[in-house]
């Protein structure tokens, strides 16, 4: 049962991403609100799983995991922006807010990782605190997961 919000996070950009390929443009504020929803409340889940006893280094797998899982959704992003650039003008913004809502979500996982981590001493406090910053820069904060997530000791 763990596990289920964070399956829901890792599976909503790329349902959502469906149907704006769709072309269903009827169920596209209902799902912006619902995508927006899931990535909000998976963002809380993280401090909850601080409370239900997962260690750092589980809270950190799934933040890799969901870090490395939404490189292809920025991927096919960008390519449909480089081919569709006109057509993508009226919708920057929300893809801006996609991305961040994705890039935000995912690094309260980190950031609850990384603080279990250093109250239990399995990654040193200067380690945190410069991951934590990392955890808010596109690019950065997958390769600061995977880094983390590495270097956390059993």
């Amino acid at each position: 049962m763990k596990k289920a919000p964070m399956i829901v996070m890792l599976t909503a950009p790329y349902v959502l991403f469906g149907l704006y390929m769709s072309g269903n443009t009827e169920v596209w504020p209902e799902a912006l609100i619902a995508f927006a929803a899931v990535m909000l409340f998976g963002a809380l889940y993280a401090f909850f799983l601080l409370r239900m006893g997962c260690n750092g280094k589980q809270i950190l797998f799934w933040c890799m995991l969901l870090k490395v899982c939404y490189i292809p959704i920025f991927l096919l992003i960008y390519l449909v922006s480089l081919g569709l650039f006109a057509v993508m003008i009226p919708i920057i913004l929300i893809l801006v807010v996609f991305d961040c809502l994705l890039l935000l979500s995912t690094s309260t996982y980190g950031i609850c990782g990384l603080l279990r981590c250093g109250k239990e001493n399995r990654l040193p406090a200067k380690i945190v605190a410069l991951n934590i910053i990392l955890q808010f820069f596109f690019c950065a904060d997958v390769l600061s997961a995977i880094y983390c997530y590495r270097k956390s000791r059993p």
